[in-house]
Formats: structure tokens, C-alpha cells, sequence
């Protein structure tokens, strides 16, 4: 069975996130600067940089061929839960959308599922894709899953992304029963 370890997409190109957490370093000297009687007295209008952080987690990953329907049927399925960090509240919903992608042998994208869940302390989701393949091979599947941000009393959550460590490895031997 393939490594059902998780990591996080890390890449050099600049991303919303990073403009966010550069902003986040610099707003507390922005505010030292303009720190006058009058922006002193001001209580609103201000925003907060999102509050992230690692709250999502892999519980399983498997699929096969064959799984619904013919053996060209490739069927992925991945469980992910919540796992809260001590700073948000413990009754956050966040929703989220996944993408799974099937590459052949070669690397080229074959097929790709996508769908979405909401993730509570009550309970994760369950992502399952099913792509048909065009020939018989050895496919690889990955998948990520992305959050959307909740605002709770004022204060932005953002998960971070989930992405799959390794790829997972299917054989399919037939095309039809």
C-alpha cells in the first residue's frame, strides 16, 4: 500500500497567502507609525490577517479498479478530518473542495474528480472520484484539498492546503469484465 503520508504544497511562486502573511509582518509598524491621537481613538475599519494553520488531516487513502462498475473505472477515495488548532474555536465549520487527479505512466493528466465537504469536530469527509481510464497501465492518483476561509466574531481561519505526499498506484489489467 502506498504512503498515505500528508505534507503541505510549498512553492516559490507568490500566492495570495504570501502576500497576506508579507502584510502580516508589516501592519504592526504601519500602526506603530500612524499611532496619532486620532488613529489612536478610531475603533473600526481595521482588518486582521487570516489566522492559518495545519487543521486538516489525511485519514486514509485506497481505490482500484473495477470499484463502480467496469475495470476502466478507476475509483479514488480519501478520508480527511478536522484537527483543530488550540487558537480557533473548537465549533468552526470550514468548507471545503477537493481535486483528484489520475496521470499514466507518462505523467500526462488522464482524468481528474473534484468535489466538495464541510469539516466540523463532528465529523470529516469522505472524497471518493471515479475516472475512466482509456487503456490498460499502471496509474498514479494525487489529490489536494483546499479551504475556504470562515470568519468567526471578526477573526479570519484559514486552513492550510492538504496535499497528497505520494502518489497512489493502481494497475489496470482489463478494460471490461
Amino acid at each position: 500500500m502506498a504512503d498515505t503520508g500528508t505534507t503541505r504544497l510549498h512553492t516559490s511562486a507568490i500566492s495570495r497567502r504570501r502576500v497576506i502573511r508579507g502584510v502580516a509582518w508589516t501592519t504592526p509598524a504601519i500602526l506603530v507609525a500612524t499611532a496619532s491621537p486620532p488613529a489612536a481613538a478610531s475603533t473600526g475599519g481595521g482588518t486582521t490577517p487570516p489566522v492559518t494553520g495545519a487543521a486538516m488531516v489525511q485519514n486514509h487513502v485506497g481505490g482500484g479498479s473495477g470499484w463502480d462498475g467496469p475495470p476502466r473505472n478507476v475509483t479514488i477515495q480519501f478520508g480527511y478530518h478536522l484537527k483543530v488548532p488550540a487558537t480557533w474555536p473548537a465549533a468552526i465549520v470550514i468548507p471545503t473542495s477537493w481535486t483528484i487527479s489520475l496521470r499514466n505512466a507518462q505523467g500526462d493528466i488522464v482524468g481528474t474528480a473534484s468535489g466538495v465537504g464541510a469539516l466540523s469536530q463532528a465529523g470529516g469527509v469522505t472524497a471518493r472520484g471515479v475516472i475512466t481510464v482509456p487503456a490498460r497501465g499502471s496509474y498514479r492518483a494525487t489529490y489536494v484539498v483546499t479551504a475556504s476561509p470562515v470568519t468567526v466574531n471578526g477573526i479570519v481561519y484559514q486552513a492550510d492546503d492538504l496535499v497528497s505526499a505520494a502518489a497512489y498506484q493502481v494497475v489496470v489489467s482489463q478494460l471490461a469484465w
